[in-house]
């Protein structure tokens, strides 16, 4: 038997699958479950014999039944998927469960995507992490992917990116066999800085080793979610270039395997006007049969087309209806859009209450644009009644979250001493961060402030410099502000000409009644003086 692995494996022998398989049988025959196994490896895989599912079965029920913890392992992945047997997931279930509760780590993950998925079993996250959990500690990297996903994303477990970036990082650089879908989610936390600092560089590594490694895993097997992957790189230019026409033919090879997630690819790149084939109707298709599968992506953007009606014929109540589909699978982007189109009735009936209700389901799910849309709706008191306190708390939550439009909000609300006291600290804090994001009005304000000293220490440089930024983004106030600045304004001028003359005429005219009340003076004593002569008096 051992020699028959070492042919198999190419150690200290020139690699002889058929030398391997006559190996195996000699020691098979002798009752050897480790040979047994491994005899079933070779046919189900077509090493050194013909490939035979039903014979492998064969040898992996023998080895099972002394015990073998691998052959009772890949005993349950055949009937689990129906190979060589009939797909049976209770059995499946029972024999990758008593070849877990012996140690085997392989076992302990297939056992605990059995809770994941709820093959043979109920689904149950919080059993799966636990049994993803001993296959890690098994040193298995297919766990440390499968466990790191669930902290990702909060399954079973608290979320934890940090503890998922780490479990990631083992399943990403495993010696024997790097997983390229951890490489790829590392790809993205470094992008986006979670669990780890934003790294755009590592971020970039990371997505061209993760191409590179579904292309080698292309060469090996036919698997739609494996095309569907490399569609979209190809299409966003993730890990490798923007290459249109090459994400066309990934996205068709998935779809001919029953893909629905690249229809909706194939929407996406029918509707980008830089792709030669751009087509928003025949995008619409896709997105529609994508969408009847259930595709609550696809259902979000036919929706959205319909509702706009710029790239495709407009059709409001079709709209409503796939965007109520989409929100009612959780889907955060068509429950906050829903969540406006009702709270405004554009082109429906407003329902305030139920408008009011999505927004909230898709503030729950970290939608930084349902709350700061809400917000600004208590804020003003049309739609809903106003309520400030609850406003600034989902605006706060989304600037604090990163979002610019929020914090200028927030700005504005503490400058103009309206809604609640003028508080300036509070207004420059949230001003600076929206700066720092590049938010034009932001910039604005601030430029402003600085350049006139108005509630904070003049800088005229400093506000000079935001000023242009904001001008740069299109700001025509700013751009005014600019021109205007250090310049005497035309209406000024004519201002101070038309005070200068008045000043003169003022001084004329004052001179004139000083000149003749001197006259009039010099008459009038002139005349006291001549009566009191006449009088026998004298002037003195």
């Amino acid at each position: 038997c051992n020699l028959g692995a070492c042919y198999v494996q190419g150690k200290g022998v020139e690699q002889n699958y058929n030398r391997a398989v006559s190996w195996f049988n000699k020691s098979a025959a002798q009752g050897n479950d480790v040979a047994q196994c491994n005899l079933g490896n070779c046919y189900h895989k077509g090493y050194g014999v013909k490939h035979d599912l039903q014979e492998a079965v064969k040898w992996y029920r023998l080895a099972a039944g002394l015990g073998n913890a691998a052959a009772m392992t890949n005993l349950g992945v055949c009937y689990r998927q129906g190979e060589g047997v009939e797909a049976d997931t209770l059995t499946a279930f029972d024999y990758l469960y008593r070849a877990a509760d012996k140690g085997y780590s392989v076992a302990c993950n297939e056992v605990g995507d059995c809770f994941f998925f709820g093959y043979g079993v109920e689904q149950n996250y919080t059993a799966s992490a636990e049994w993803f959990t001993k296959a890690v500690e098994g040193k298995s990297p297919f766990a440390a992917y499968a466990l790191g996903g669930q902290y990702y994303r909060g399954q079973g477990v608290e979320q934890d990116f940090s503890q998922a970036f780490s479990l990631f990082s083992i399943a990403a650089t495993d010696t024997s066999k790097p997983n390229a879908y951890a490489q790829y989610q590392l790809g993205r936390m470094c992008k986006e800085g979670l669990g780890t600092d934003a790294d755009h560089f590592a971020s970039e590594q990371w997505y061209r080793q993760a191409y590179q490694g579904f292309l080698q895993m292309e060469q090996d097997m036919a698997d739609d979610k494996l095309y569907y992957r490399l569609g979209s790189m190809n299409l966003t230019g993730t890990g490798t270039d923007v290459d249109l026409l090459q994400a066309m033919l990934y996205f068709e090879k998935a779809t001919e395997l029953g893909n629905a997630d690249a229809l909706y690819g194939l929407g996406k790149l029918y509707l980008r006007k830089d792709f030669e084939g751009y087509d928003p109707v025949k995008a619409a298709e896709y997105l529609e049969e994508a969408a009847k599968q259930g595709h609550s992506y696809a259902q979000y953007l036919l929706g959205k087309l319909l509702l706009r009606g710029e790239d495709i014929q407009q059709d409001c109540n079709a709209a409503i209806q796939w965007l109520e589909k989409s929100a009612e699978q959780d889907n955060q982007y068509a429950q906050y859009l829903l969540g406006k189109i009702l709270l405004r009735g554009d082109g429906v009936e407003a329902d305030p209450k139920r408008a009011v209700e999505l927004l909230k389901r898709s503030i729950e799910q970290g939608n930084l644009y349902a709350a700061y849309f809400l917000g600004k709706a208590c804020l003003s008191g049309e739609a809903i009644p106003q309520d400030i306190d609850r406003a600034i708390r989902l605006l706060t939550d989304a600037a604090e979250r990163g979002m610019d439009s929020a914090m200028y909000a927030l700005a504005k609300l503490y400058l103009a001493d309206e809604l609640v006291r003028m508080d300036k600290e509070k207004a420059i804090y949230w001003l600076k961060k929206a700066v720092a994001l590049n938010n034009q009005y932001a910039q604005y304000q601030l430029g402003k402030m600085l350049l006139f000293g108005q509630g904070i220490d003049r800088d005229i440089e400093i506000g000079k410099y935001l000023l242009r930024l904001s001008a740069a983004q299109g700001n025509e106030y700013a751009q005014r502000i600019l021109n205007n600045y250090g310049r005497t304004p035309i209406a000024l001028a004519g201002f101070r000409l038309l005070a200068n003359l008045a000043h003169m005429f003022q001084n004329r005219i004052e001179q004139e009644q000083k000149q003749n009340s001197n006259l009039i003076d010099r008459k009038l004593r002139q005349k006291i003086e001549e009566k009191k002569q006449a009088q026998g008096l004298k002037m003195g």
